[in-house]
């Protein structure tokens, strides 16, 4: 995967991940042209391997944001010959401190987001009819 996006250790964040299996690759690559979104997409062979020897960060297991897809993407029947479509987003919801909190006064975050509070949610929709089997998963928290 080649990071295409500004990722903070020291701080607090959000962080979406994304899912699924490719229908029409040309479709998702024209609508992901010219965005800065971090994804890949590999043979399910490829994905599979990847995914059996992942590291923390890899298909959204960022503990610190509340986020996983690991159960989810077991429960989806991939073969060797699929395409399968991954995205991680960091930020899209804020990405410093002061992005969740209450008051500028009160050092308390709250990291409660919704899906409607990712940038990226509008690229993700539009390519939602080019993909099978979509799962999404997305939080906030403390980074670092």
């Amino acid at each position: 995967m080649i990071r295409t996006n500004f990722v903070s250790n020291s701080s607090s964040s959000s962080f979406i991940c994304v899912f699924g299996k490719v229908k029409d690759e040309e479709k998702i690559k024209e609508i992901l042209s010219n965005t800065r979104y971090d994804y890949d997409i590999d043979s399910g062979e490829e994905f599979l391997e990847k995914y059996n020897h992942s590291n923390w960060s890899m298909f959204g297991e960022c503990d610190w944001a509340g986020v996983s897809l690991r159960y989810d993407i077991k429960s989806k029947e991939i073969k060797p010959d699929d395409k399968i479509f991954t995205m991680e987003c960091y930020g899209g919801a804020g990405c410093n401190d002061s992005d969740f909190m209450e008051d500028e006064d009160d050092w308390e975050c709250n990291y409660s987001v919704s899906y409607e509070d990712f940038d990226e949610r509008e690229n993700i929709e539009k390519i939602r009819e080019y993909l099978s089997d979509v799962v999404i998963d997305f939080g906030a928290g403390r980074d670092g």
